[in-house]
């Protein structure tokens, strides 16, 4: 099937796909295509948001290599579609030139003759000049679209129209009020669009290609500029530069297919740095929602779908039913609600069992029927036990930290105990499962049945070699698990 090569650009481009990767590591389906291939365009190669969700996604890439993909499996299982790069660096883009270095040495200001240096100064100012870009652009998109317009002629770039091929779509991610985004976005569109079939292998696909785009509005505010810094980010200017960019943005982006906007007033503040390993911001529920646009278009852009040049551009646009500073799923489209709820609840569920519950299960029998398949030896090989748990910790760290931003997003009760194991989903209570006139045990014994059972139907001498990895048989088994408890308990 078909890939959908995905541009996160800038800080929020990076938390977008934060938010997308633990979506599709719950098992959330993109529609008609089946390969994500993601690749992160930012100038600050230290920046926080950058490392972390790079890190995340490599562990994305491991844990599906380690499951398995035949029709044997879980179709709705975590981690079921296939993440790739086409980077020379993994995901990340590099932008030739370099940007450890200050705007004039970048631009060779000194070896360019007098009228030319008259020319950049009207241009640029002595503080655009002097701007040192090895944390990025700083909210200066002027510079940014300077330097970012040399990504085209890069081998990444070349690397990413070689993979191209028919049928495949492209999406892209950035805000509209910082540097990086709002400058890379218009940039990279104009050169998808080029038809440059002299310098862009299979330029003329990626022309013809469905293209859809989230433009972040503001959704957060910095705290005060230290005056004793005359470099740092001024969050007073967002919205001013965010009417300007969407003035330009209405001149200039007609051969977008798809085009969605999000926003919050219920700003919450966070520490400005410029840069660098300390830009980190805390998860927020709009980089989740702008994730699901990417859901959206995956099912506007179907198999077959190419660029229309006499067509309009379509917006979306995105809203909770009611403007709450704390809700969960009740205050969310019945749409979102199907997409997501039940799979990310697995994936809770699950990793509630492998923190709470895995260290007294091991001699049980659906642990212990087929030694050493389940051994915690044989699972800690190659890594995949750690990687799974760093997934999964991550993932309910990313849904604590949405539930505790300014705009609170608490799909779920995320501190349940031993006698509470199935009540996680807010705004829904278990129901009690009975056998004849006995209820059956609402805890993690439950859970231990259902694996037990699970284990018997699925008679491993039976299972296809693909299955019978020790990674693949455990993802397995853990999605059908969780589902199925899930179903009977939360009736979802």
């Amino acid at each position: 099937m078909a890939k959908l090569y995905i541009f996160g650009i800038g800080g929020t481009g990076s938390r977008v796909l934060r938010s997308l990767t633990f979506l599709l590591g719950a098992g959330v389906k993109l529609p008609s295509f089946s390969e994500v291939v993601p690749i992160v365009v930012d100038a600050d190669s230290t920046s926080g948001d950058k490392t972390e969700t790079v890190q995340l996604m490599e562990n994305y890439q491991r844990l599906y290599q380690f499951t398995d993909h035949t029709s044997a499996a879980d179709p709705d299982g975590f981690f079921a579609t296939n993440m790739s790069s086409c980077c020379h660096d993994g995901f990340t883009l590099n932008i030739p030139g370099g940007t450890a270095q200050k705007f004039k040495d970048y631009m060779h200001f000194s070896s360019l003759d007098n009228a030319n240096r008259d020319l950049v100064k009207m241009l640029f100012s002595e503080k655009n000049l002097e701007a040192d870009m090895s944390v990025g652009f700083k909210g200066n998109p002027n510079i940014g679209s300077v330097v970012l317009n040399q990504f085209i002629g890069s081998d990444d770039f070349a690397a990413f129209a070689n993979s191209f091929a028919e049928g495949d779509a492209i999406f892209i991610i950035s805000s509209i009020f910082g540097g990086t985004g709002a400058s890379g976005f218009p940039i990279l569109l104009k050169n998808l669009r080029a038809n440059d079939t002299a310098n862009v292998p299979n330029a003329n696909l990626i022309a013809q290609a469905p293209i859809g785009a989230i433009s972040v509005l503001p959704y957060f505010i910095l705290d005060n500029v230290d005056p004793n810094r005359d470099d740092q980010i001024d969050s007073g200017t967002f919205i001013q530069k965010t009417r300007a960019a969407l003035k330009y943005y209405e001149r200039n982006l007609a051969e977008l297919d798809h085009m969605y906007y999000i926003g919050d007033d219920a700003r919450p503040t966070y520490d400005n740095h410029d840069g660098g390993a300390q830009q980190k911001n805390k998860p927020n529920f709009v980089e989740f929602v702008a994730a699901l646009s990417i859901f959206d278009f995956a099912n506007q852009a179907c198999d077959g779908m190419t660029h229309n040049a006499n067509s309009r551009t379509v917006y979306h646009e995105y809203g909770i039913k009611e403007d709450k500073q704390e809700f969960n799923f009740s205050n969310l489209s019945e749409q979102s609600v199907a997409l997501v709820r039940k799979p990310m609840a697995k994936l809770l569920l699950a990793h509630n069992y492998f923190t709470q519950a895995l260290d007294q299960s091991w001699k049980l029998a659906w642990a212990s029927t087929h030694e050493p398949i389940f051994s915690r030896t044989v699972l800690e090989e190659k890594g995949f036990w750690e990687r799974l748990t760093s997934f999964t910790t991550a993932y309910k760290q990313w849904l604590n930290d949405m539930a505790n931003n300014k705009r609170q997003f608490g799909p779920f009760k995320l501190t349940t105990g031993e006698k509470d194991v199935f009540a996680i989903v807010s705004d829904k209570e278990p129901k009690k499962i009975k056998v004849l006139s006995y209820i059956m045990d609402d805890n993690f014994k439950l859970f231990n049945n259902k694996l037990d059972s699970f284990k018997k139907k699925k008679d491993f001498g039976k299972l296809p070699e693909s299955l019978k990895t020790p990674a693949a048989y455990w993802l397995n088994l853990f999605s059908l698990v969780t589902s199925n408890l899930i179903e009977e308990k939360l009736k979802i």
